[in-house]
């Protein structure tokens, strides 16, 4: 079992030296730490584990008593031992019964796999469908002697108003054009 000295204990762990004295004073009966000549700490891996998982309860924001609390239960949980028994003869037809399943379970997968691409495509074959039957962005709108603009071949009505002002527009400035180039009364005198 591998021991470690006060500042194998900080490096390994990642708590400062101060840090750690603290953890120590406050949570002694939890990590067994044992003392060396000259009462140096001296630290083993569970009480390292220990003191990485107290840093770890102090930050979440855990207090004191309530990590004591922890400790206590995780130290009263039974430990759980895993061995390894040697295999057991297999028979044939259970790997047989083993191997139908996984192949009918594969099969579903893949058509259902196969089902879900071909919804994929015909979704894709509507999107450009429709983008097709869309007009184009870049059209010229061309207005029509009713008044009407027609975008490629869809036509768009006006509303009255402003067709009323359009028409407006056009004989103002017919007659602001009338105003300014007719030729004045003294220019008629001198011809």
């Amino acid at each position: 079992m591998a021991t470690y000295n006060i500042d194998e204990a900080c490096r390994l762990s990642g708590i400062s030296v101060r840090s750690l004295r603290n953890y120590v004073h406050h949570y002694n009966e939890h990590l067994h730490i044992e003392r060396g000549p000259y009462n140096s700490l001296i630290f083993s891996d569970k009480s390292l584990s220990i003191l990485v998982k107290i840093k770890s309860l102090l930050r979440d924001g855990n207090n004191r008593h309530k990590i004591c609390d922890l400790l206590k239960e995780e130290e009263q949980k039974p430990v759980i031992t895993v061995t390894r028994a040697p295999l057991a003869p297999v028979n044939n037809q259970s790997l047989l019964n083993i191997f139908q399943k996984v192949d009918t379970t594969l099969n579903s997968l893949l058509e259902e796999n196969r089902q879900l691409n071909e919804r994929l495509l015909q979704m894709e074959r509507k999107i450009a469908q429709n983008q097709k039957a869309l007009p184009a962005p870049e059209a010229m709108s061309s207005a029509t002697k009713d008044g009407n603009h027609k975008v490629n071949s869809l036509t768009i009505p006006l509303p009255h108003s402003l067709l009323s002002l359009k028409d407006g527009c056009v004989a103002i400035a017919k007659s602001i054009s009338s105003l300014l180039f007719a030729p004045t009364a003294t220019a008629r005198k001198r011809n």
